[in-house]
């Protein structure tokens, strides 16, 4: 009678295609990632979470990504900008193809270029420069343009 218990629940549940199981259990677990608010990722072989809150910026150098927090340290991780940036949301801003800003952490620009508040300048490709002028102006209230930095 209780031989059913010697068994995987799941066995019962599909008994012909684990595959579709597989996705559906990949995507809410990439949707749970979402919504803590945390960057799930490998550092030295083994499952890091960072606040994405607390990210400046991530810079690709070669196959690794350095991640730049709040509190000046860098992280590095074997993972490539897309696969990060889809992970992190609408605060953070493809400025170029080698590098990712925070938005909440954007002292000033100018549209061509701009300053974090660790003091760090960024330089904005041109094809990206009048779609992260306009999201950085929907974005933040108090847009300020200043020159000659």
């Amino acid at each position: 009678m209780f031989k059913i218990f010697k068994y995987h629940p799941a066995s019962f549940f599909v008994k012909y295609d684990y595959s579709y199981v597989k996705e559906e259990l990949m995507r809410c677990l990439q949707e749970v990632k979402k919504q803590t608010g945390l960057l799930f990722c490998k550092q030295n072989g083994r499952e890091t979470a960072l606040p994405i809150k607390n990210i400046l910026s991530i810079s690709q150098k070669d196959h690794f990504a350095e991640i730049t927090m709040c509190d000046g340290t860098v992280n590095v991780i074997h993972a490539s900008l897309g696969t990060l940036k889809n992970q992190l949301g609408y605060r953070f801003f493809l400025i170029n193809r080698s590098e990712v800003v925070n938005l909440d952490y954007i002292r000033s620009t100018n549209g061509k270029e701009l300053n974090l508040i660790d003091g760090r300048r960024f330089c904005v490709s041109r094809r990206k420069q009048k779609a992260f002028l306009s999201l950085y102006c929907a974005y933040d209230d108090h847009f300020l343009v200043k020159e000659g930095y």
